[in-house]
């Protein structure tokens, strides 16, 4: 309805006609210009024979239900959009999303009507305009001062009951081979005819031909197959290859800037190794673009709320095929990620493939960090990335990828933090854990210069709580600042940094139990955390239960990772930084459930695809529809 009525204002301006003359065109069989549908005469775009996907993976399964599918890219199609049915979109949006006050005014029939009076003369747009059919455009070309899109709608009666409700204002006299065609604005927009209602209208001349089939494949006859109410679709090696001529410039200027010398001849080495790096990797980013054949995002309103998420599916034989497929068997633990203390506010837990370690990409992450870590410090770079090697492989060996980061409040402290890796079976990584930190120090790390502004040290069996033994890493000012801080710092920053940190350091705890490595922050209420967290690792005392966690994990059974937050603990969070001085009498009372408000999954196939989903929960929708305000 809405490009229907689109067209409609556009040809209602007082424009003049400007007549294309055409001589000699071979008509087809309907009447249309051969020369313009780019089809011999007589015959109509082959839509029964697609191009091959150039993706080596067909289609995902979402966890949730549902599939996406690889389609096939074609040359002159640089992506699309589509609404699988708009009718059920809006009455979607109706019922869930917006409050009963409003909801009227998303009433089709109303609508209908309230467009019909906007249209006047052609309010037969806004009756006729069929909301149950598919709705699409495929891009061509993206120049907004010419820009070439082909759409496809359904309208009673198709193109020619479109074309005679449209009316003759602006509608030139040779259509050039379609049912109609129209100057808008100095810019020609052609209208044709598919197989029963379905109306297609493009701009530009050639634009039909190279879209018809496509859209036919892609959005009319695949309606019944779009995941979700809103389709968008990129193909993302198309764009990277028929523009590389103008994007490889931009990354290269981009990557080529040098921020300016400071002085410092570590710290200006760091940063020319580090340039020096983002220039080599301009054209890795074009060739790297060009190994994803397509990105595919949806938008959907469910039962369980609003779904944003996508695919990303790798170009066949790429180099990104193959290491995406080395994630397929990466799968989160569900009874892992129930290990996170209560009253954690959000929670990340994922499963970290040690596959990751043996790619390409990661061996070039370590010698950047040998180049520039080398640089900054004096050390040499193959050393730094030898070391960075040998600690990497001593992890997979250590720990077997199920990681888990939670966030959340503790009485006494401005926030607690936890941070674990569930080891190997049999394993523990204490011994090797003490022997790394007494060689972790300072000097072996940041050089003689940098480690006069931070410093840090190492302390074994600084306690133990119900058996447990807990090592601590405290990280403070270097030697160098620490005294110039402290006697500059006003009484009252002074103050706040005693009140919330206990002095200028941070203190980070290590403990294992039950099996996992746990990293906890929580600053001057240590003890009493990680005290919770070690019993949340045992058994007592976690998320596992909560309905809302469960409700996400159960979501994709097959996922890598999940990200949940629980929006009523986490305004408890923001509400008791009053304590601490923050204004908070606006922060809302009265929303959140629990870890099932918002969440995100992803999972990796093992043919080399990425599947994730956002789900706003319907149940904090409703928390936030009476927050509305009445206009």
């Amino acid at each position: 309805m809405l490009l229907s009525s689109l067209v409609a204002f556009a040809c209602s301006k007082d424009e003049p006609k400007k007549p294309e003359a055409k001589t000699g065109a071979a008509a087809t069989v309907d009447g249309k210009d051969a020369s313009k549908l780019g089809t011999a005469t007589g015959t109509a775009p082959d839509i029964a024979k697609p191009p091959a996907p150039s993706s080596v993976v067909a289609s995902v399964k979402m966890g949730s239900g549902g599939t996406i599918h690889a389609l096939q890219a074609e040359p002159d199609v640089l992506g699309h959009f589509a609404i699988a049915s708009p009718s059920q979109l809006l009455a979607d949006i109706r019922t869930q999303l917006v409050p009963a006050r409003f909801a009227g005014f998303l009433d089709e029939g109303a609508l209908r009507s309230f467009v019909s009076l906007a249209l006047d003369k052609r309010s037969n747009l806004a009756m006729n305009y069929d909301l149950a059919a598919p709705l699409g455009c495929a891009l061509v070309e993206p120049k907004l001062d010419d820009i070439k899109l082909g759409c496809t709608f359904g309208y009673k009666g198709g193109a020619k009951a479109f074309v005679a409700d449209l009316g003759d204002t602006n509608k030139q006299t040779d259509a050039g081979g379609h049912v109609a065609a129209y100057m808008i604005e100095g810019k020609s927009v052609y209208v044709d005819a598919g197989a029963g209602d379905t109306v297609f209208a493009s701009s530009g001349a050639e634009t039909h031909a190279k879209t018809q089939a496509y859209l036919q494949r892609n959005v009319v006859d695949r309606a019944a197959d779009i995941h979700g109410d809103v389709e968008f679709v990129a193909y993302v090696a198309t764009v990277a290859q028929r523009y590389s001529s103008l994007l490889a410039p931009i990354l290269e200027q981009m990557n080529g800037q040098t921020p300016p010398p400071t002085g410092n001849p570590a710290a200006d080495a760091a940063v020319k190794a580090w340039s020096d790096y983002r220039q080599r990797s301009s054209k890795t980013t074009m060739d790297r673009l060009s190994e994803f054949s397509q990105f595919t995002f949806f938008f959907s309103v469910e039962p369980a709320g609003v779904m944003l998420g996508g695919a990303l599916f790798p170009t066949a034989g790429s180099r990104m095929a193959q290491d995406m497929a080395l994630y397929g068997d990466a799968r989160l633990d569900p009874a892992f990620a129930g290990l996170a203390p209560s009253g954690t506010a959000a929670l990340l837990a994922l499963h970290i493939s040690n596959a990751a370690y043996t790619l390409q990409s990661a061996a070039e992450g370590r010698k950047l960090v040998g180049e520039v870590w080398g640089a900054l410090t004096g050390r040499d770079a193959a050393g730094v990335e030898a070391a960075i090697t040998a600690f990497q492989t001593e992890n997979a060996a250590l720990y077997d990828g199920q990681t888990l980061v939670a966030l959340g409040r503790e009485e006494g402290a401005i926030f607690g933090l936890t941070m674990a890796g569930r080891l190997q079976p049999g394993k523990s990584g204490r011994d090797g854990w003490k022997a790394w930190s007494a060689s972790f120090t300072p000097e072996a790390v940041l050089g003689s210069q940098f480690s006069q502004y931070v410093s840090w040290k190492f302390t074994p069996d600084a306690a133990s709580l119900d058996g447990t033994a807990v090592d601590r890493w405290t990280i403070e000012p270097g030697a160098l600042i620490k005294g110039e801080i402290e006697k500059n710092m006003p009484p009252d920053a002074k103050a706040m940094v005693d009140k919330t940190l206990g002095g200028l350091l941070i203190n980070i705890d290590r403990a294992e139990a039950g099996g996992s490595v746990i990293f906890t922050v929580a600053p001057k209420a240590e003890a009493k955390y990680l005290k919770r967290v070690i019993a949340g690792f045992t058994g007592a005392g976690n998320v596992a239960g909560e309905a809302g966690l469960q409700k996400a994990l159960a979501r994709d059974s097959e996922m890598a990772g999940v990200l949940a937050v629980d929006l009523k603990e986490l305004l408890a969070w923001v509400r008791g930084l009053s304590a601490y001085g923050a204004r908070t009498e606006g922060v809302p009372q009265n929303l959140g459930t629990d870890l099932g408000d918002f969440y995100f999954t992803t999972r990796y196939t093992k043919e080399g695809a990425t599947v994730m989903e956002y789900v706003f929960s319907q149940q904090l929708i409703e928390q936030i529809k009476p927050l509305i305000p009445t206009p």
